[in-house]
């Protein structure tokens, strides 16, 4: 009888643990859908264009374009950059599409507008940009944020205005949006613990072009520094303007300007404007050569924004995660994998996905010289 129900036991554990030991077959099936949904018009079209760029990339590396030996198919949503938008091409992916795999939503204010149906649908949705756990409210986890943490992003900006442009006046220009408001008060924070004063901040909606009258204010101010806590091809109109207006201060922005298309755009009021960024090009990682060397021989440009390399490393994410769950289908299953990668070989660098949805990731602050992205500890 002993030797009975052992043996029991034993196909029970075995058929049990079937699916993983063994492949399964996949003739017929249908394919793995994965939604892209970002601004590809508009203001943020550039950042949407990049993260096309990341998951086509990613999509390249697959073997027969397949993931658990099932063919890939990307769905791109145009959400504009505007939080009713997102909700509506979100629900079209999902009840129309037929997914629950989303990269995206891009801006802020899209990841408040459709976490509590991210949440109620059980959406595994992986945003290719910076996070904070306020943009996520109602998710119930489901909604990552893969570029890293706002609230550590602005501190690092603010120790080194402190520390190395021994900057203590300051004038602030944001984003009207959730994303601009958390780097405005987090660098805030930081900046007056440490005795500096903000003299002027000035929120502003993403498509303004005119920024005389901002300007003209702090022109006359007692101040340090000026930071653009700012994003789109506005950012850079900014600090085109800022530069023809003649103000003399150091400008220091995110990791938006860390992009070609900055410097193409502005061209040559884009020299010495400092910014944070996620991949330090002097002490690249293995993971991050291999991805660079795809990236020349795909698209030619040495230096991709971080919007390539988020949405390449949220592909990743979501694939792996299928891999190890076996099927896209089981949401939680890919939700609760993904809070245990810790030290993650990413595009962007060295990840770990904390418990709140967002990343831990090195930072370091660049700079254009001569026309070129360098770091700005080599000055």
């Amino acid at each position: 009888m002993k030797k009975l129900v052992i043996g029991a036991l034993f196909l029970v554990i075995v058929f049990s643990s079937s699916c993983r030991l063994f492949p399964q077959k996949t003739e017929g099936k249908p394919p793995i859908k994965i939604g892209v949904l970002s601004p590809f018009s508009g203001p943020g079209a550039v950042f949407g264009e990049d993260i096309k760029k990341g998951v086509e990339l990613a999509m390249a590396t697959l073997a027969d374009q397949k993931i658990a030996g099932r063919t890939v198919q990307t769905l791109y949503e145009d959400d504009q950059g505007n939080p009713v938008q997102a909700l509506t091409a979100m629900k079209k992916l999902v009840d129309i599409d037929g997914t629950r795999l989303i990269i995206g939503p891009l801006y802020s204010s899209c990841k408040v507008a459709t976490a509590p149906y991210i949440g109620q649908n059980k959406v595994l949705a992986v945003s290719p940009n910076i996070g904070d756990p306020s943009l996520a409210t109602g998710s119930d986890g489901y909604l990552f944020q893969t570029e890293g943490s706002i609230r550590e992003e602005a501190e690092f900006i603010a120790n080194f205005v402190v520390q190395k442009l021994h900057a203590k006046k300051a004038v602030i220009f944001h984003n009207d949006n959730d994303w601009g408001q958390k780097f405005n008060d987090y660098f805030t924070e930081t900046f007056t613990k440490q005795n500096g004063e903000i003299i002027h901040r000035f929120p502003l909606p993403a498509a303004q072009t005119d920024f005389k009258a901002e300007l003209a204010i702090a022109k006359q101010a007692d101040l340090d520094v000026l930071l653009t806590f700012y994003g789109g091809d506005s950012n850079f109109r900014l600090i085109n303007a800022i530069h023809e207006l003649g103000l003399p201060q150091p400008i220091v922005g995110t990791y938006s300007l860390d992009t070609q298309d900055f410097i193409k755009i502005s061209r040559n009021t884009a020299e010495g404007v400092i910014f944070s960024a996620h991949v330090d090009k002097e002490n690249l990682t293995a993971a991050q050569k291999d991805f660079y060397q795809k990236n020349i021989a795909r698209y030619g440009n040495p230096n991709p924004s971080a919007a390539v390399s988020a949405a390449y490393d949220s592909f990743m994410l979501i694939k792996q995660a299928i891999e190890y769950c076996g099927s896209e289908k089981d949401t939680t299953c890919l939700k609760d994998y993904l809070y245990t990668i810790k030290d993650y070989a990413g595009a962007s660098g060295n990840l770990t996905i904390k418990e709140d949805g967002t990343v831990q990731k090195p930072l370091v602050m660049k700079t254009i010289k001569d026309g070129h992205i360098v770091n700005y500890a080599q000055l």
